[in-house]
């Protein structure tokens, strides 16, 4: 099972705590500027959420791009993680919702897959 699109776990833990920098710090400043915080025109439930807007692409390989896959997985997160500002909260929250979602459909490569991430 692949968690937006990446099929390694560990490629989506970095996009994500990528954009959480970027998104915190404006930091590094040609990431900052690939990536823009959603603004609905009309009241939403979603509304007290950091979204992002997701572009639109037409092929695969634009898909890949960082502008379309750190929004993907940055809205794919729950609310309790995106809130967090403190960055070390935020690395270790991620590491234990990907380590639960993919240990859910892959309770084989456990090993493998702590060897990847380290400890929790």
């Amino acid at each position: 099972m692949d968690f937006c699109g990446c099929k390694e776990p560990r490629v989506t833990y970095k996009i994500a705590t990528i954009t959480h920098r970027t998104l915190h710090t404006q930091q590094p400043i040609y990431l900052a500027e690939l990536v823009h915080v959603s603004e609905p025109t009309r009241l939403l439930r979603s509304a007290d959420r950091l979204l992002l807007d997701q572009p639109r692409t037409n092929t695969a390989i634009a898909s890949r791009a960082f502008s379309e896959a750190a929004p993907k997985i940055w809205n794919s997160l729950p609310p309790s993680i995106t809130a967090c500002d403190n960055y070390c909260t935020f690395k270790s929250k991620v590491k234990t919702h990907l380590f639960t979602y993919h240990l859910a459909d892959h309770p084989a490569p456990l090993s493998r897959f702590i060897n990847e991430f380290g400890a929790i």
